[in-house]
């Protein structure tokens, strides 16, 4: 399975914002933006709480303007502008979004994000601010989605996923590149692809197969380049390969069209203007082989007007132009992260 990730950046409206200063109180209270800068109340999203801790430095909570907690953590100074410790970050129902440690403003150790059920869906080990080693990722129902290895934050070991405990691909990266034997396989444990990676292109003989298991087409690469390639339908007989080998659904008219379709649709939830809420809702979907939209969900958003508003959206799109996949339908799950500014 493929996934595609597009950035869409839809209104805006500029905060005014002036550097932050504290006064000598226990206890210091004042309105601001998400990054703790000040604003004017009736244009804040946020209201911080900012107070000493015991070990000298700067605790601070953070409240959405509705009065719940959106963050807690601690800085150096009162210039609020290097994280130390422990943080925490809690979404607008109360419920924990993330959480890991700081030191001199670089992401260290353990940090772990949540699912709206409160289960772990993605955690691993930050080194100076980088990802480090294996990073396991689940599913909101807490099943393991897939493991990734990590070296100063580029892929740098295994890579493998899964689908209903269903090891479903697997490989190896080095230094942001594929290399290597790779294989997938489709749902029901038949082989998908396998084929050999070299400095991240194709080399050599690949194959690709049916979802009966059947082989679907066997094509020779040299650097990345497709030198040989043989069709074979169901049957096992030869068909005429297209060009190109492989082609993703595509929008009716591209990608611009869709930015411009989203653009064109997208109506700023009026609550959502008054209380300030901006920010980037993460909406997927599947397309099936003809190119259909179907299971259509929020896997990470910003408020209940604005996932409901970006819902509603792509739920509008018509068909697309069903992929190419060396002999095969192809089917995607895309993800499209939608920018939601003020502005």
């Amino acid at each position: 399975m493929k996934y595609t990730f597009l950035t869409f950046f839809l209104l805006s409206i500029a905060l005014v914002n002036s550097n932050t200063s504290f006064g000598k109180k226990d206890t210091t209270v004042f309105y601001c933006t998400i990054d703790l800068e000040k604003t004017k109340k009736k244009m804040a999203s946020y209201y911080v709480k900012v107070f000493k801790n015991q070990d000298g430095t700067i605790g601070v909570k953070q409240f959405f303007s509705g009065g719940g907690i959106y963050m807690t953590g601690s800085f150096k100074s009162a210039d609020l502008d290097i994280k130390i410790g422990h943080f925490v970050y809690y979404d607008q129902n109360g419920l924990k979004v993330k959480e890991g440690g700081y030191n001199n403003g670089q992401k260290i150790s353990l940090w772990r994000h949540y699912g709206k059920n409160q289960k772990v869906i993605e955690e691993g080990e930050y080194v100076k601010d980088q990802k480090f080693g294996a990073w396991n990722y689940f599913t909101s129902e807490g099943k393991k989605s897939a493991l990734i290895e990590y070296s100063k934050g580029v892929y740098q070991g295994r890579y493998m996923q899964w689908h209903n405990d269903t090891l479903t691909l697997l490989g190896r990266y080095d230094n942001n590149q594929k290399t290597g034997e790779w294989k997938s396989w489709y749902k029901n444990r038949k082989l998908d692809y396998q084929g050999k990676y070299v400095s991240g292109k194709r080399e050599g003989e690949w194959k690709f197969y049916h979802k009966s298991g059947k082989i679907a087409a066997i094509e020779t690469y040299e650097n990345g380049e497709p030198l040989k390639a043989e069709w074979f339908d169901e049957e096992g007989k030869t068909v005429e390969p297209n060009d190109p080998l492989e082609k993703e659904p595509e929008f009716p008219g591209g990608e611009i069209a869709m930015a411009k379709f989203i653009a064109e649709n997208f109506k700023y939830p009026e609550y959502s203007r008054e209380m300030g809420e901006q920010g980037t809702v993460y909406v997927q979907f599947n397309i099936n082989y003809y190119g259909s939209i179907s299971d259509v969900n929020v896997v990470k958003g910003v408020s209940p007007a604005l996932d409901k508003e970006s819902l509603r959206v792509i739920k509008l799109f018509e068909k697309w132009t069903p992929g190419i996949d060396h002999n095969r339908n192809n089917p995607l799950l895309y993800t499209i992260p939608i920018r939601a500014k003020l502005g």
